[in-house]
């Protein structure tokens, strides 16, 4: 820093320092050093006028009463050459350069913190998602406790459910809808309930579609999208797709649901026609009748299905229950195939099949990789508004890195890798094959 003064000699600078004045009078700032004429003769400034000595004007220093200091010969304080006090606040600033320097150390360690931040978020989505698969693990062995079976899979994608029909295969809604009693949504379990389980009244189509627009939590994966509404049936060219059994969503925007129950590790024909009319949706063919060969699977929901806990002969540890489905990021807020229709009704928006080895695809290599699990990728083509490709509909995944989230039968979820071998991801979407897993990965 440039010296405000300097103490001069008779043979030359001595010393330099800086004083204050103004402010705080009277007051040194810096250290004055010893004369290098002797190390008891202390330079100082005083006001006065002895001959030989030049003082900064308004300068004083206190003395104790009857105390002086001896000058050297020639000494004088002098002021360094344009300086000002704004001056000596101006050295007080940062260059450009140190600026920089400091941005640049900053931005460095933000981008060391961000990936771990990153992390830790994830980390806490991962851990709510898991939750919402135990509370629905949970729900699915209390609906097994008051109805002896897991909850069926529903009849079909035109269908909402019913609060008239009961549970089980009389029970024309999906798994989702069966479970709500357990999980304290008994209101909106019961909507359009009219007593009388043999028509479709005006009252009951009107509470089926108040319940269809009402997204739930425990439904959604955090990773993945809110629990909001998202678009449906008319934005997936399938403006006539909703349930017969409710009344239109004006809007085309349903509650859905990011988890699927285990269809089994072979794919299952499901009826595809829609019922005979609107006006008797519950016709001859739609009743409840027995199960054809068919319709029926190997895993825990499917078409009409009642699956008993004693059925599960591989073991409820060791089977799959209900998981995250796979979906393309692209189409998280629009209607995707496996997607497209509320989460009430059967389709592979609430089932998935767990499989690599069955009769299809042993011999047809593109047909089991639709079957493996996969993170969330848009493997579809994404120029197409109605993609129905099988690649992104049957299978299991989710958003997390690394593994799959998904509850067993006993209840307890499980992180599921995607690189699991084909083999065991196979029996564990069996619940009856008979076959020795030997080491699970999880």
């Amino acid at each position: 820093m440039k010296p405000i003064f300097s103490l001069r000699g008779a043979d030359g600078p001595v010393t330099r320092g800086h004083f204050k004045v103004g402010g705080l009078p009277q007051l040194m700032r810096g250290h004055l050093l010893m004369s290098r004429r002797s190390p008891r003769d202390w330079l100082t400034a005083e006001n006065s006028q002895a001959p030989g000595h030049t003082v900064a004007p308004g300068f004083s220093l206190p003395r104790a009463p009857g105390f002086s200091l001896p000058r050297a010969p020639g000494f004088s304080v002098q002021r360094a050459p344009g300086f000002t006090q704004a001056r000596a606040s101006a050295w007080t600033a940062f260059t450009l350069v140190e600026l920089l320097v400091v941005i640049a150390i900053i931005g460095v360690l933000v981008a060391l913190l961000l990936p771990a931040v990153q992390a830790a978020r994830e980390a806490a989505r991962r851990t709510e998602c898991k939750n919402h698969l135990k509370q629905i693990g949970i729900s699915a062995l209390l609906h097994v406790d008051t109805s002896g079976f897991y909850p069926s899979g529903g009849w079909h994608w035109a269908y909402a459910g019913d609060a008239d029909l009961g549970f089980g295969k009389s029970q024309p809604g999906a798994w989702p809808y069966s479970l709500l009693p357990y999980l304290e949504q008994q209101a909106l379990h019961a909507l359009g309930s009219d007593g009388n389980p043999d028509d479709i009244t005006a009252e009951q189509r009107s509470g089926t579609r108040d319940r269809e627009v009402q997204p739930i939590a425990t439904f959604h994966c955090p990773s993945r999208r809110a629990p909001i509404r998202y678009p449906a049936w008319a934005s997936f060219n399938e403006p006539t797709s909703h349930p017969v059994n409710s009344l239109p969503v004006t809007d085309d925007l349903v509650a859905k649901t990011d988890y699927a129950i285990n269809g089994g590790s072979d794919t299952i024909v499901q009826p595809w026609n829609r019922p005979p009319s609107a006006s008797h949706p519950l016709s001859e063919d739609w009743k409840p009748k027995a199960f054809d060969s068919w319709l029926v699977g190997n895993g825990i929901g499917y078409f009409r299905s009642e699956v008993k806990q004693a059925q599960v002969t591989d073991g409820t540890t060791n089977t799959f229950l209900i998981g995250e489905k796979f979906q393309e990021p692209f189409r998280y807020e629009k209607a995707s195939h496996g997607d497209h229709h509320g989460m009430y009704g059967l389709y592979h928006d609430t089932m998935r099949y767990a499989g690599g080895f069955n009769e299809n695809a042993s011999a047809n290599t593109t047909e089991l990789l639709q079957y493996l699990p996969l993170q969330d990728a848009d493997i579809g083509n994404i120029a197409l508004a109605r993609d129905v490709n099988p690649c992104c509909t049957w299978r299991f995944g989710s958003a997390h890195p690394g593994a799959f989230q998904m509850a067993m039968c006993d209840g307890s979820v499980q992180a599921v890798p995607y690189d699991i071998d084909p083999l065991v991801y196979d029996r564990l979407g069996n619940r009856e094959d008979g076959e020795v897993i030997g080491e699970i990965p999880f």
